[in-house]
């Protein structure tokens, strides 16, 4: 199985979509350890910060062994960056920033994806946002 959480209407084909709005009643329904790939596209942003251990752990928890876990997030530091710079303009920022309940440096992703004994594959930067892949 493979599971593609977003914010929004996106959808990846052969995957099964769910809205970050409805995983309260989609995620349960999934059985542990029965996902090869979870896709988190945007969806840490909209977690706040003080639950995302709990959340990164639910997810986790859908994978299998080897299973991969893809997540792409707004990077703080390059945002903030960005602002300061005169990069983008106060008003794109908050317009991207928008509906968001907290914003990352990759690296506190990755420490929380170790701590739940999770090895992180790969972290990049693009643009204002990373790409994290990690595997149980």
């Amino acid at each position: 199985m493979k599971i593609y959480i977003t914010k929004d209407d996106s959808k990846i084909e052969n995957f099964t979509n769910i809205k970050l709005q409805n995983i309260a009643q989609d995620l349960p329904d999934i059985v542990d350890n029965s996902c090869e790939d979870i896709v988190l596209n945007d969806v840490i942003d909209f977690v706040s910060y003080g639950d995302i251990g709990n959340f990164l752990k639910l997810v986790m928890s859908k994978l299998r062994i080897n299973g991969r876990l893809i997540i792409t997030g707004t990077e703080l530091g390059i945002i903030s960056r960005n602002v300061v710079n005169g990069d983008i303009t106060p008003e794109e920022y908050s317009s991207h920033m928008s509906g968001r309940l907290s914003t990352n440096f990759a690296y506190v992703v990755t420490n929380a994806l170790s701590k739940l004994g999770s090895t992180v594959q790969l972290s990049t930067l693009k643009g204002m946002t990373y790409e994290i892949i990690a595997t149980r």
